[in-house]
């Protein structure tokens, strides 16, 4: 591409070289609109013949354009030297699809817009840079055809004087609230030629009205600077007075002088910040109790932010030592100074301060102070025990709320403490439930139960009954006979239980004259039943609670009655003849009916008179005979024999008629009445 076109990018329409073609473009700062760039060319950003020099005077509106490529379309962005002008008020970007230009537009152009400025373009392929340099011409300045002259017609050889900095200004270093005033001075060797103060930090670089040396400096009341700077020039001396510098005023002081293109020079000054000052807007309280096992924490505030190093916290006078399980520490959150307690322990009581160690302000104390006391946190029940009636050998268990999970709790029974013993006893914890356990309950264990924090107790009474069951119950089969009487006795386990008796499921009333009831004790019962009759013949049962529930536990024998014994009864016997002398005996055949339970007893009466056996008679019992036999037989002992069997029940009789047969014998002298009176007149006169 040859000049026209570069002068066409370059050039504002009235100040284009005479005689020179084209014009570059000039827009309508508030109505253009961008159109979209279009694909175009390579894949990598171009630009086409781009000029690196660009003017506009003073106070109208600069343009600077160029004609781009690439595939996929660059993105675009203007800088002035790191100054991204996308965010700057007085500059604008406009693109245009129908010949793929880029413009950057400055608005009203001023001395200060002057400078190095690069566009950078980028895509997937990669990214170029171009830079370039704009200029503001001024009245009496340098024009710029003249300058493009300058460029095309050979120069002769001039002798210029060597114009130089005599004296610059030196680097310094100074802190907010101790340096009065930091003076900068340059000398050159040109004298009457008039120069400007400029500072350039990060917060001139965000000022719109800041250049690339950074932001004019103005005398007096200077926004964001007041009644900071001051300067002087004589002749050929540039003097800058800084009063009072703060934190704000850091950064590179320059000096320009336009008139010898922009001649400069400059130093950096350092304002360190001020020493801080340090006081306690909020003290720790007087007093502060804690309790064991609970956070904790004890704070104070300073004015403001400070380092560690400026303060330190100070138990009983001597520095803090901070446990290694991290229980206490410190923590500090902006002017916020706090000591943590994740949890409190007796020991932890004391005076607990803090110390500022350095820029305390004059006027105000370096300590604050705070007795702590920490006391046995009071663990209290949300609930309560509940009394328990249980079998022993059951399993048991009673149940409590505490307000907290960590809550010690000790249990006791009729004062005694109780502790888990072989499994059988267990002391349960779950969050905020505690559990006393008896997987196999003795009858030992019943009592007051009563369970007790440090400053709360809660007590209920355990029942516990026995097992109850029989030790010794009815046997399975009893005979018994009619009218006798039977003993039955059983034993239970539990020896308050009670124990009632049924015969053929009706229950045996202890009032019934019949039956006998006694509680022996020690669990031992026994019934007793007097005349035992047919009907009772069946089943008797003893019946016991077993002490779980309604449950009740029977021990039962099947009873049998046998049919007692009846009256005797006497067989038929014929006479009975017998031989004088000799013998004379019979037999008489008996039955009784029913089982025998009282001894037969036989009777032989003759002639109104019981004979004695063994001299009158013998007699034998065989089966179910008796035989009889009159010892010494003789016919006068012929005559009616009567004859009884008796036993409980009753008796039988029989009259026998015995004929002994045979010689009768002289009958003995009989005396007489007549006879028996005389004697017994002799008898009266002792005659005899």
């Amino acid at each position: 591409m040859g000049d026209d076109a570069r002068k066409k990018s370059l050039t504002p329409v009235d100040q284009k070289p005479e005689g020179e073609e084209g014009e570059g473009p000039k827009l309508d700062w508030e109505n253009t609109q961008s159109t979209p760039l279009k694909p175009k060319g390579g894949p990598k950003p171009k630009f086409l013949s781009p000029s690196d020099k660009h003017a506009t005077p003073e106070g109208e509106h600069g343009f600077i354009t160029f004609s781009i490529e690439g595939d996929p379309v660059p993105k675009v962005e203007w800088f002035k030297g790191f100054k991204d002008l996308s965010v700057e008020s007085r500059y604008k970007m406009w693109t245009n699809g129908d010949d793929n230009t880029i413009t950057l537009g400055c608005f009203e152009s001023r001395a200060e817009d002057e400078g190095d400025y690069r566009c950078v373009l980028t895509n997937d392929a990669g990214e170029l840079e171009f830079a370039f340099k704009f200029y503001v011409t001024v009245e009496g300045g340098m024009d710029f055809r003249a300058m493009l002259m300058k460029r095309k017609v050979k120069q002769k050889k001039i002798v210029v004087k060597k114009i130089e900095w005599l004296e610059t200004p030196v680097d310094q270093e100074a802190q907010q609230g101790k340096t009065e005033e930091i003076v900068l001075s340059a000398k050159i060797s040109e004298k009457e030629k008039k120069g400007k103060w400029y500072l350039r930090n990060a917060a001139t670089f965000k000022d719109i009205r800041a250049g690339e040396n950074g932001l004019e400096l103005f005398k007096g009341n200077m926004p964001g600077h007041e009644d900071k700077y001051d300067w002087t020039y004589k002749e050929d001396t540039y003097t800058l007075f800084i009063r009072n510098p703060t934190v704000d005023e850091e950064g590179t002081y320059t000096v320009i002088i336009r008139e010898l293109d922009n001649m400069k020079t400059g130093a950096y000054v350092t304002v360190k910040a001020a020493d801080p000052e340090y006081y306690f807007k909020k003290l720790l309280k007087e007093k502060e109790k804690g309790l064991t096992a609970r956070p904790l924490k004890l704070t104070c505030h300073l004015n403001t932010v400070a380092p560690i190093k400026a303060t330190k916290w100070l138990k009983n006078g001597n520095a803090m030592q901070y446990p290694v399980d991290g229980r206490i520490q410190r923590v500090d959150k902006n002017e916020k100074l706090s000591l943590v307690f994740k949890v409190c322990d007796l020991d932890d009581a004391g005076t607990y301060s803090v110390e500022i160690t350095e820029f305390v302000k004059n006027g105000e104390r370096d300590q604050t102070d705070c007795w702590l006391d920490v006391e046995e946190y009071p663990h209290t029940f949300t609930s309560k025990l509940k009394g328990q009636n249980v079998v022993e050998h059951d399993r048991c268990e009673f149940e409590i709320d505490c307000e907290a999970d960590d809550a010690e709790v000790s249990w006791y029974r009729d004062g005694k403490k109780i502790t888990p013993e072989d499994g059988r006893v267990e002391i349960v914890v779950e969050g905020k439930k505690r559990k006393l356990v008896f997987k196999d309950t003795h009858l030992e264990d019943a009592g007051e139960i009563t369970c007790k924090t440090n400053r709360d107790s809660s007590s209920c009474i355990l029942k516990v009954a026995y097992a109850n069951g029989f030790i010794k119950g009815l046997d399975q089969f009893v005979d018994v006979v009619e009218r006798e009487q039977c003993v039955f006795n059983v034993e239970v386990k539990d020896p308050g239980a009670p124990v009632d008796f049924f015969i053929n499921g009706k229950k045996v009333s202890k009032s019934d004259s019949r039956c006998e009831y006694q509680n022996l004790g020690e669990g031992k019962h026994q019934l007793v039943i007097h005349n035992i009759k047919m009907e009772d013949m069946g089943t008797v049962e003893a019946k016991t609670p077993s002490n779980r529930g309604d449950q009740v536990l029977t021990s039962s024998t099947a009873f049998d009655v046998t049919k007692g014994e009846e009256a005797p009864e006497i067989g038929e016997t014929g006479p009975v003849t017998g031989v004088a002398y000799k013998e004379c005996n019979w037999k008489i055949p008996y039955k009784i009916t029913g089982h025998q339970q009282s001894p037969l007893e036989v009777i032989i009466i003759k002639d109104g008179k019981e004979l004695k056996i063994g001299q009158d008679i013998n007699l034998s019992i065989k089966g179910d005979s008796v035989d009889l036999s009159v010892i010494n037989p003789r016919r006068e002992k012929s005559g009616t024999y009567k004859v009884i069997f008796r036993n409980a029940q009753g008796q039988d009789e029989r009259d026998i008629n015995v004929n002994i047969m045979g010689p009768s014998p002289q009958p003995a002298y009989q005396p007489t009445a007549a006879d028996l009176a005389r004697l017994n007149t002799l008898t009266k006169d002792g005659r005899l």
